[in-house]
């Protein structure tokens, strides 16, 4: 059999049958297009074909076994392997019945076998009674491994130097299978993030597909789907970020009217909260956020952030005010702004918590627009800033909340703007 074989270097650990051994779990997580599926089915394939061996293939849910099997056997077709396929009756134990269930077992000229199965917690400790000598197991999808399943399946997976892969793209970023993907803390682990740019062969029509999305889906929806991102989970969400749109920010634009906001702090420890700059323009009816700068700064270094900020905006068109909140480090640095500089400043003094004030300005969001070229350098806040959106809870049990503030002030400003912010100064209730 002569078989035209192409492998990406992201996967080589599939093929270096010497090294392999090394390894216990294997781990192959990321997006859309990475290559994960081609290359698990192809390693499985040749080492089958290399010498007699037997592999299971488990998904989640028995109804997935088919979708399994038929695109195993499409895969075998296209590369002209040829193989039998036969069904498996299963008898399956559960506490109060008996479920009968069809596995299906791929057979090679060889004698080995990939048999196509499902695993969960009520079924992962009698998964052993397949085949007691098992080389190898791949779980596709694998977000649903649990601690129980991982540790049941592991010890019926025990034939001479044998591995359990593991492939997904990460939903969950508590899931038990990406923590262990991020934190690999034993050298038995092999752990790898592969995206669509470690696959050299990427068909042209995913290239076009991935520019879509990149400019038209919400930023989480495409940091998952393409770059293995999991996604953020708030059951207590406030803020629909779906509603916030973008604006080609690559077109130079001259800004009759921009603001800027601050949310202060005065450290620069890691744990401590994070001082926020907001630049903010009005055009017709959008409120777009040109820039955001976070950061952990001393007081001396805040004081030279605003004077810095406050010139870039400049450079973007006519600013209006500095607003700058009227409690705690923010009284400090309105004196020290107020002595030193002539810069426009307004005192922003909030009378109501936190969720009040968002709940306030909720209408608003769907004016809101962030700058569509993600690849400026000067655009990396806003994958942040739109995660930090996402996660504000009603209870307030979020972790950050920064640029949250910085947004808000903007929104109310634009919202109430009643009076010339270049000449007065008003308080925001």
């Amino acid at each position: 059999m002569n078989l035209k074989i192409k492998i990406a270097p992201a996967f080589k650990i599939l093929f270096d049958y010497k090294n392999i051994k090394n390894y216990r779990e294997l781990i192959f997580y990321g997006g859309r297009a990475s290559g994960k599926t081609y290359h698990i089915r192809l390693a499985l394939t040749l080492m089958c074909l290399r010498e007699k061996c037997h592999f299971i293939i488990f998904r989640e849910v028995e109804q997935q076994i088919k979708y399994a099997r038929d695109d195993f056997k499409a895969f075998l077709d296209s590369e002209n392997i040829p193989y039998t396929l036969q069904p498996l009756k299963e008898s399956i134990e559960y506490q109060d019945y008996i479920a009968s269930v069809t596995n299906y077992q791929i057979t090679f000229y060889n004698g080995s076998t990939i048999t196509l199965s499902f695993i969960n917690e009520k079924v992962s400790k009698k998964r052993k009674s397949l085949r007691l000598d098992l080389k190898g197991a791949w779980i596709d999808e694998a977000n649903f491994i649990t601690t129980t399943i991982r540790n049941d399946l592991l010890p019926s997976i025990r034939g001479e130097g044998s591995f359990v892969i593991y492939s997904f793209n990460p939903e969950n970023k508590e899931d038990i299978i990406y923590q262990t993907a991020i934190n690999p803390n034993l050298v038995t682990i092999y752990s790898k993030k592969v995206n669509y740019d470690d696959n050299p062969f990427l068909p042209e029509a995913m290239k076009i597909d991935r520019l879509n999305d990149l400019e038209t889906l919400p930023r989480e929806v495409y940091l998952h789907k393409w770059e293995g991102e999991p996604l953020e989970f708030n059951e207590n969400e406030v803020i629909d970020i779906s509603r916030i749109g973008r604006f080609d920010d690559k077109k130079e634009a001259r800004y009759e009217h921009i603001i800027l906001t601050m949310d202060t702090a005065f450290s620069t420890k890691e744990s401590a909260d994070y001082s926020v700059i907001g630049v903010y323009a009005k055009i017709e009816n959008e409120i777009r956020v040109l820039r955001v700068y976070r950061g952990h700064w001393d007081f001396n270094m805040l004081v030279n952030m605003a004077k810095e900020s406050f010139m870039w905006a400049q450079e973007k068109g006519n600013v209006y005010a500095l607003l700058i909140e009227k409690k705690a480090s923010g009284i400090s640095l309105l004196q020290e702004l107020k002595r030193t500089t002539n810069l426009p400043i307004s005192e922003i003094l909030p009378k109501t918590d936190k969720f009040a004030r968002v709940c306030n300005v909720l209408s608003e969001f769907h004016n809101l627009k962030m700058p569509l070229d993600r690849e400026n350098p000067l655009n990396d806040w806003v994958d942040t800033a739109l995660k930090e959106l996402k996660m504000f809870r009603s209870d307030l049990k979020h972790a950050h909340d920064d640029i949250v503030d910085s947004i808000v002030y903007a929104l109310e400003y634009f919202k109430e703007k009643k009076i010339d912010w270049k000449y007065l100064t008003r308080i925001i209730s």
